[in-house]
């Protein structure tokens, strides 16, 4: 708790009085739990007992009624709580249904596989020995299993939708009515449930709360949990000084949607030379933020370093596709191996410097990603105002069945988006640039 706090006793406003000193008062009585108190940077008065670890907690008389029930109970609360700290229950109501039909469905198969054969049975005992029922029945149990997996799947998520929602309306009435905290009670449960399935505007204004309230009632250890919990933490608009001041002072160093900006209608040139193709090559490439979630390359100029004849296109007039996707910022392009667009995790939100991600791929390509630094670099002015800004730079090495190991390391500027771009192979242990490119003020038209 914060000093500089203020309580009311008998009507009149008494303070301020540091942490200790309200303990102090809490222990002995004069603070009750339904006696207001205020510290600055709070929203409004709240009662005493809302505060956590002010009042002293109260020896609780446990119940003289013992039966069987009890220790049903103990038993039950032992189950719960077991599941509780487990990864499987961390995640979506559809995928902890389709995880337990999984395994029950092996349960089911070894049934049939060893279950005695009978008059009943298709077939003779030949046609058994042979296996033939048996594959039968593994068919028919797979896609009996696919089938109600995908059926109960789609039941639980409309029903954990509609939940969510449930819960953010309910918090929001309770919010209006000046329920504060009745309305957090609500709010926390999307944390606690896990139910990540109410749009960004909504959890944004619920986390944002939490973290406000929170905050204000000195618990910033629980405030902290509720940003770390966030998908993306720049979504997050508190409104108290002291909410806003705590998620700044989290959000340094921490990837955000802000390092890889998309704004539909606006263009970036990247100067590039290219070494792998055996004469160096200098070009100019132009990047076009279409509406529909996509950036247009088009190559303006390009030339051979000293002169001479260009080799084969090198394929920089292309789409490229971006999402935001759980928890990621992806660049896709469509490839002539799939059927598809592939989708590379190019940032992960809220991530820290040294953490890492990977993708694998079904041709073995994999892909693997470190956050090297965050530092400042200086941007030209003619980019976005110029100026000193805040950067993250990105280590990708990707590894496939066939050649050399890749790493491009990505240079993204809060607020502009990628800036600077260097790749190399490595062969024998060497490294070899193959690409250089970093981002240039925009021609005059």
């Amino acid at each position: 708790m914060a000093s500089n706090w203020y309580y009311e006793e008998n009507g009149d406003r008494q303070g301020p009085v540091d942490s200790k000193t309200l303990k102090q008062l809490a222990g002995n009585g004069t603070i009750k739990s339904t006696t207001p108190v205020w510290r600055e940077g709070m929203k409004d008065w709240v009662k005493a007992g809302s505060v956590k670890g002010l009042l002293p907690k109260q020896n609780e008389q446990k119940p003289l009624r013992e039966s069987t029930d009890s220790a049903n109970d103990g038993v039950l609360q032992s189950i719960k709580g077991w599941y509780e700290a487990t990864w499987l229950s961390k995640r979506p109501l559809p995928f902890q249904i389709a995880a337990w039909l999984f395994c029950w469905h092996f349960i089911i198969v070894w049934y049939f596989i060893t279950k005695p054969a009978t008059s009943n049975d298709p077939g003779t005992d030949n046609q058994r020995a042979s296996g033939a029922p048996v594959v039968k029945r593994l068919l028919l149990g797979g896609a009996s299993f696919v089938v109600i997996a995908i059926g109960i799947s789609t039941v639980a998520t409309i029903v954990s939708l509609r939940g969510a929602n449930a819960v953010v309306n309910e918090g929001d009435r309770l919010w209006d009515e000046g329920n504060e905290t009745a309305a957090i009670s609500e709010y926390q449960k999307v944390v606690d449930d896990h139910l990540p399935l109410v749009s960004s505007e909504r959890r944004s204004r619920v986390y944002s709360r939490l973290i406000d309230h929170y905050a204000t009632n000195g618990d910033e250890q629980k405030a902290k949990s509720v940003f770390e919990r966030t998908i993306n933490p720049a979504e997050l608009e508190p409104q108290t000084d002291l909410g806003r001041q705590l998620v700044e002072t989290w959000m340094a160093g921490q990837i955000t949607a802000d390092f890889f900006p998309f704004n539909a209608g606006t263009k970036r040139h990247y100067a590039t030379n290219t070494y792998a193709f055996g004469p160096e090559i200098q070009s100019r490439v132009e990047w076009q933020f279409q509406n529909d979630n996509t950036i247009r390359t088009t190559t303006i100029n390009e030339f051979v370093v000293g002169g001479g004849n260009l080799p084969a296109s090198l394929g920089s007039d292309r789409t490229i596709h971006f999402r935001t996707d759980n928890g990621f910022i992806e660049t896709g392009e469509s490839s002539e191996y799939s059927n598809g667009i592939v989708w590379s995790p190019v940032l992960k939100l809220g991530v820290s410097q040294g953490d890492e991600w990977e993708r694998r791929y079904q041709n073995g390509v994999v892909q693997s990603y470190r956050v090297d630094a965050f530092d400042t670099r200086e941007v030209n002015e003619s980019i976005d105002g110029g100026g000193s800004v805040e950067c993250v730079v990105i280590e990708m090495r990707m590894t496939a069945p066939i050649g050399p190991e890749t790493i491009v390391e990505s240079v993204y500027a809060e607020g502009v988006g990628r800036i600077r771009e260097d790749a190399w192979i490595v062969e024998n242990g060497q490294r070899t640039m193959t690409r250089s490119e970093i981002m240039m003020p925009l021609l005059q038209e």
